[in-house]
C-alpha cells in the first residue's frame, strides 16, 4: 500500500517510520520550505534500539496514494490540507 503522512512531527514520524519499516510504500508531506533539508530517512529512538527506514519527501501528493494520515496539529489542519 502507498501511505501519505500529512504532518511530520513526532507522531507523523513515528507512523511513517513503523510503516515504512514494514516495508510500505510512504511519502511524508512536509511545507515546502522544509523540503530541501528534509530527511531521506525516517527515524525513531527506542530502548531496543533505533529503527531507520527511508521515505519519499514532497510538498505536495505527486500521485494518489491508499492511505493518508494526518497528524497536525488542530489549528494547522486547514492550512494543511490547501
Amino acid at each position: 500500500m502507498e501511505h501519505a503522512v500529512l504532518g511530520a512531527g513526532a507522531i507523523g514520524g513515528l507512523v511513517g517510520t513503523a510503516l515504512a519499516s514494514l516495508g510500505e510504500g510512504v511519502t511524508v508531506l512536509v511545507r515546502p520550505e522544509r523540503l530541501p533539508g528534509y530527511p531521506a530517512n525516517l527515524s525513531v529512538e527506542r530502548p531496543s534500539g533505533a529503527i531507520t527506514a527511508p521515505a519519499k519527501v514532497a510538498a505536495t501528493l505527486p500521485n494518489p496514494v491508499d492511505v493518508l494520515w494526518i497528524a497536525t496539529k488542530t489549528y494547522q489542519l486547514r492550512t494543511a490540507l490547501q
